[in-house]
């Protein structure tokens, strides 16, 4: 698995991980079915790809929903895998969905993943 793919699942696993528990298996897979009808491509692809897209998307499905679980998210990487990121700094990464954006859910991913490897 190339190193895109495996930051592609680890997106998915960790938005699956915060989400299930909210919102329940059946509505997490059905938001995550709409993402991809919506995007034409795996969510976790365009959160990796293009951060400021993903979010857009997932207001236009949860609506005001999507900053609560996001905040969600970023609290369960914080909790989960003991990397420093809070909610607020996790959301603005979508809101602002730049360059260094992108790049810091690139290592956030990468130290999830260099974490999940020593377990």
């Amino acid at each position: 698995m190339t190193e895109k793919a495996v930051l592609y699942q680890i997106a998915r696993e960790v938005l699956e991980q915060a989400t299930v528990p909210i919102l329940g298996p059946m509505a997490s897979e059905a938001v995550f079915f709409h993402l991809k009808q919506r995007m034409d491509r795996e969510p976790g692809e365009v959160l990796v790809e293009d951060p400021k897209r993903f979010y857009e998307e997932f207001v236009n499905v949860l609506a005001s929903g999507a900053d609560i679980l996001l905040e969600h998210v970023g609290k369960c990487i914080t909790d989960n895998y003991g990397v420093s990121c809070s909610s607020e700094e996790f959301i603005g990464l979508f809101y602002r969905g730049n360059e260094s954006s992108k790049e810091k859910i690139v290592e956030i991913l990468s130290a999830i993943d260099e974490k999940t490897k020593r377990k």
